[in-house]
């Protein structure tokens, strides 16, 4: 084999074995980073079990006639805080007019 050749193969060769370092470096990088990314993965897991589940709100807009009904019970309190207000005032107003009803 001519001389030229003969450096040009052992050339060849030199990348070859080179780039065959440089698959097998990329591979164990890749299976390296899988394992690392499966430890993540499965950590994750079990902090997940360990927490409650969120709950997305589920949140429906009430009907016109439970908004109805919603504005009534909330009238009728402000209605009996109303009244007790007034029987308080009305109490307190006659004992300062009456002197006798004072307890």
């Amino acid at each position: 084999m001519p001389p030229h050749l003969q450096i040009e193969l052992e050339y060849e060769d030199e990348e070859l074995a080179r780039l065959d370092k440089r698959l097998a470096n990329a591979q164990r990088n890749k299976k390296r980073g899988q394992s690392v990314q499966q430890v993540v993965n499965t950590a994750g897991g079990f902090k997940r079990l360990l927490l409650p589940a969120p709950q997305a709100p589920r949140r429906r807009k009430k009907s016109l006639i439970q908004q109805v009904q919603i504005w009534l019970a909330r009238l009728g309190l402000a209605v009996v805080f109303c009244i007790m207000a007034g029987v308080v005032f009305w109490w307190q107003l006659s004992a300062s007019l009456h002197p006798s009803l004072q307890l």
